[in-house]
């Protein structure tokens, strides 16, 4: 499967459900229709998100769905034995930038996740994901037994610490917050959030009283 063809299932927010060229290796060009779905994807995040996000790192973004292709094609296969060793992301990890940038892809990492959750423990595709899982915390939130992840460029600022967040609560991963700091994030987004609802019921009251006079 070429990379566009891919990024084409992932503007639509899902991963495909067969491998449309079974038994031969994944094509993975970062030609210029796939960096346009990358952007578009980009677009349709910060659309959702109001807070200031990081720029979209090009080379993250490519290199993630280059990871996530060949794994998706890899869990086609009947055995691990096309599973080779992930390259290094080609980006600076300590960035804000590539975390989200990777994240525009890697959020599907705990769907891969649950389907490889049949093969045997030993297996390398289910080792390649939870090496990813460790590595991105970001997009890891709810897959089980991922506990020791570094945070702190997530921490640090303040459009991820608040997806990053939220997220945890959306997902109700639990483990993720026997970090302190975390604990105070996630502490921080609900009192946001029941004062918002407070908000909301306030003027709702208001408006019935209105109606009843």
């Amino acid at each position: 499967m070429e990379l566009a063809a891919f990024m084409s299932d992932l503007q639509h927010h899902s991963l495909p459900t067969e491998c449309r060229s079974p038994g031969t290796a994944p094509t993975v060009p970062a030609t210029e229709s796939a960096q346009v779905a990358l952007r578009q994807l980009d677009a349709a995040v910060r659309l959702d998100r109001p807070e200031e996000l990081p720029e979209l790192d090009m080379d993250a973004a490519i290199w993630a769905t280059q990871q996530l292709l060949a794994l998706w094609t890899a869990l086609m296969e009947p055995d691990d034995s096309r599973v080779a060793p992930t390259p290094t992301c080609p980006s600076d990890m300590h960035r804000p930038a590539t975390h989200f940038s990777v994240d525009l892809v890697f959020r599907h990492l705990p769907y891969l996740t649950s389907r490889a959750d049949s093969l045997p423990a030993n297996d390398a595709r289910r080792q390649v994901l939870r090496e990813l899982a460790e590595t991105w915390p970001l997009s890891s939130v709810g897959i089980e037994g991922i506990t020791a992840t570094d945070v702190a460029t997530l921490l640090a600022h303040d459009g991820l610490r608040r997806t990053y967040a939220e997220r945890i609560l959306r997902r109700r991963d639990s483990s993720r917050q026997q970090d302190e700091n975390v604990r105070r994030a996630v502490a921080a987004i609900m009192a946001e959030h029941r004062a918002f609802a407070t908000e909301v019921l306030a003027v709702h009251d208001g408006l019935i009283k209105q109606r009843r006079q």
